[in-house]
């Protein structure tokens, strides 16, 4: 789908681009018969005063030999009477029309012609006209020169325009495209997940009518229902998270983490779990405070829950580096690569709790902020993630540097 958006927008985008281009090519061709048509005129003006130069100065018996050959066959002299003096051969198949412009556009013999006419004076006396024609029409085979140049360009320019639209559509639509693919992967992946413990619910629910023992058949189906519930509110978080916009302020990771700690403490102490830490203080970061509880609460949550009875959780906390270890039972070689996967479950190695959304929110939520997550683990000796970020520098550190500065 995105394919043919894609290349719908490409195509109109190139369609855009081939109707400037006729337009511009259009004016900038009107624009050159213009010009060559005041620069014809400009020379057919210097050549008429040249011999409008000469004629005022001598008698009109000569005038014929002052035209000179160059201009002899397309000029003509004409008296106020509108009587000819002289005439080309041109000139002789058009009739003198008195006219107060310069410059006057004519037929003659199906060919458009550009006519100068200049009154003739001497000592303030008007003695006649002096008329010269000269072609008014580009030439033809030049005017197709250019036409055909600028088509072969245009072809061009269109074929390179539409090969960058489709580049530049296919990557505006890339975010669009991930969402879609994100989104359809997201339903499948929970109705395969749903599927399953409505099925065991519903179950429940027959087995509890068919042997009328409804008090054990309605625990069953609360146990259910309560699974249900659990993973109808992770599908619900994810889902949150991947529309979710960034709110980015200034943070101070060491409090949240400790806050994180205390949160969890009570049910490390329950299954008799060792929590230590060794946080640095003042470590600020920009992000957003509620997803980044979120990561570290479901790391914390994972290293309690996989850490047996006298283990130990360790958190430590330096400039740039937040790390979970626990001394549980450790993650496969085989399952490692695949621990951030959306409803992975690594059964043979962490256990089979849970339905594989709490990784998956860490490592989108670590994306959205641009950091970065390592995982590390020894079957039977425990797990180790490492989250690296950047962190930003505090009031203190920029007073110092402000300070220290030359």
């Amino acid at each position: 789908m995105f394919n043919k958006i894609s290349i719908r927008l490409a195509l109109m985008f190139t369609a855009f681009v081939v109707l400037l281009l006729l337009l511009n090519g259009a004016i900038f061709l009107s624009a050159d018969i213009r010009s060559l048509r005041q620069g014809n005129d400009g020379r057919l003006l210097h050549e008429g005063q040249r011999i409008l130069t000469g004629i005022e100065t001598t008698p009109p018996d000569q005038w014929p030999a002052v035209i000179g050959s160059r201009s002899r066959d397309r000029a003509r002299i004409v008296d106020p009477q509108g009587h000819v003096l002289y005439t080309s051969d041109l000139l002789n198949l058009a009739p003198f029309i008195p006219t107060q412009s310069e410059f006057l556009d004519m037929d003659i013999q199906g060919e458009e012609y550009r006519l100068l006419t200049i009154p003739i004076v001497q000592r303030g006396v008007g003695l006649g006209y002096l008329q010269l024609a000269d072609h008014t029409m580009m030439d033809i085979t030049d005017l197709q020169g250019r036409i055909d140049r600028f088509l072969f360009a245009s072809a061009l320019i269109s074929i390179l325009t539409f090969f960058i639209g489709l580049f530049l559509a296919k990557r505006s639509l890339r975010p669009a495209e991930e969402s879609m693919q994100r989104l359809e992967q997201f339903t499948q992946d929970a109705s395969h997940e749903l599927r399953t413990p409505l099925t065991i619910l519903g179950t429940s629910i027959d087995l509890a009518l068919k042997t009328q023992n409804y008090r054990e058949g309605l625990i069953s189906a609360k146990d259910d229902l309560n699974r249900l519930s659990f993973l109808t509110e992770r599908l619900l978080e994810l889902a949150r998270i991947e529309k979710l916009m960034l709110q980015r302020s200034r943070i101070d990771l060491s409090d949240l983490i400790s806050s994180c700690l205390e949160e969890y403490r009570p049910l490390a102490e329950e299954k008799g779990v060792e929590i230590k830490h060794a946080l640095l203080s003042g470590v600020i970061v920009m992000g957003d405070a509620t997803l980044l509880h979120h990561l570290i609460g479901n790391l914390m949550s994972n290293a309690v829950k996989f850490t047996e009875s006298k283990g130990t959780v360790t958190v430590t906390l330096t400039r740039n580096v937040f790390k979970v270890s626990d001394t549980g039972v450790g993650i496969s070689p085989a399952a490692l690569p695949h621990i951030f996967d959306r409803f992975y479950r690594a059964d043979q190695s962490r256990g089979s709790e849970g339905y594989g959304l709490g990784l998956a929110l860490v490592k989108r939520i670590a994306d959205m902020h641009k950091w970065n997550i390592h995982v590390e683990s020894k079957e039977g000796k425990g797990t180790q993630f490492t989250v690296s970020f950047h962190a930003e520098k505090t009031k203190e550190q920029e007073v110092a540097a402000e300070t220290s500065a030359p």
